[in-house]
């Protein structure tokens, strides 16, 4: 398992053409060595894992691109007064942490988190547009305090032929995200950015 995070780039710092990009964490071998139990939640995004929101819409766009995971940018392209190109930006594959049959099998079980699963509440795309989601909901809080928890949601459209990934994380700073899950909170404000996204 810990290989396979080194594969999707968590530990190291984001290629990011913005300053200050982070790095996603989840821990080494020695680490689970030692507390093995860490290694069963940290599978599931519980523990020490600790993911970067521009990181997840990395992950996201990885399975929608068969397995390959772009270095993300800001700027496409800069242009002087008169509209001549003084620099643009190639799209730079930095990983290849699955490969193309994974990344279908995967697709395919986040259209039944759409259609079947817990973003089945708020995915429905207009135009009958199909998504392909996963939500996700992180407990921040320890054993006998509040329950704490981020609200997140990654997905891609259309599912077959994506144009677009997203991510939204809404950090449980307050009761009400606390009480809510990632398919519930995060998941209509994906529907509305995608919707308006497939349809400008």
């Amino acid at each position: 398992m810990v290989d396979i995070t080194k594969g999707f780039g968590i530990g190291e710092v984001i290629p990011f053409d913005l300053p200050r990009a982070v790095s996603s964490q989840f821990g080494d071998v020695d680490y689970f060595k030692e507390n093995l139990p860490l290694l069963g939640i940290g599978g599931f995004g519980q523990g020490n894992t600790q993911m970067v929101p521009v990181h997840m819409a990395m992950v996201a766009a990885s399975i929608a691109n068969k397995g390959m995971m772009m270095k993300p940018y800001v700027v496409a392209a800069t242009y002087d007064h008169n509209g001549t190109v003084l620099r643009r930006t190639s799209p730079t594959v930095w990983k290849t942490p699955m490969s193309s049959a994974t990344s279908a099998l995967l697709t395919e079980l986040m259209i039944g988190v759409v259609n079947e699963g817990t973003a089945k509440c708020c995915m429905s795309l207009a135009n009958g547009i199909q998504a392909a989601a996963k939500t996700g909901t992180a407990q921040l809080n320890a054993a006998g305090e509040p329950q704490s928890s981020h609200a997140w949601m990654i997905a891609f459209a259309p599912a077959q032929a994506p144009r677009y990934a997203i991510v939204v994380m809404l950090k449980g700073t307050t009761a009400e995200i606390s009480a809510g899950t990632g398919g519930t909170l995060a998941g209509p404000i994906a529907k509305k950015v995608l919707d308006i996204a497939l349809t400008r």
